[in-house]
């Protein structure tokens, strides 16, 4: 709106400088007509162009606000969204869309964009049907299962040794989900 107005001062100012210029030349001197109609066109070009710019800078702040918010949104998204099949936390494109009321191409784009921009907040898995997760690394994960790997002594409770902690890893392994 206030590219608008700019563009609208310009206009209507330039206008009016040109016509009191054209009357006081006609029945004045050419120096009189400078004196009355150079001071609009002064002020009209100045107030017309500082309008114009101040748009372009609001346009500007108000699309990195937006991406900003939708960039949260989308993070709040993959962080609590829905567990999926494989028991992982995120969210698909087409989640994604349906929440922020976008196309599922957009959602994708902005999801992919944001995956490969800040990739320690953002991760891609894709499961066994082949559908495409976009999870959160500060989401919670699924609960582990613990398998007991050997029949030894037990280890006290909240210890993991390292046979357990492959164990854990294999199963995540083989629950089918890769990250691209």
């Amino acid at each position: 709106m206030a590219t608008t107005a700019g563009w609208m001062v310009l206009l209507f100012g330039g206008s009016l400088a040109f016509g009191v210029g054209t009357l006081f030349g006609a029945i004045f001197s050419l120096g009189v007509a400078l004196a009355f109609s150079l001071p609009i066109a002064v002020v009209a070009v100045g107030v017309g162009f500082a309008l114009i710019r101040g748009g372009k800078r609001l346009h500007r702040s108000g699309a990195n606000a937006e991406r900003s918010t939708r960039e949260q949104a989308l993070l709040a998204m993959a962080a609590g969204g829905p567990a999926s099949p494989g028991g992982r936390y995120g969210v698909t494109a087409p989640m994604a869309a349906a929440g922020l009321g976008i196309p599922v191409d957009e959602a994708d784009a902005m999801l992919t964009a944001f995956a490969k921009s800040d990739p320690d907040r953002m991760t891609v898995d894709l499961d066994d049907q082949g559908i495409i997760w976009y999870r959160s690394l500060g989401s919670p994960a699924a609960p582990s299962r613990r398998v007991r790997v050997d029949g030894g002594e037990r280890a006290p409770v909240g210890a993991v040794d390292e046979e357990e902690e492959s164990a854990t890893s294999n199963d995540f392994a083989r629950s089918g989900r890769r990250t691209l």
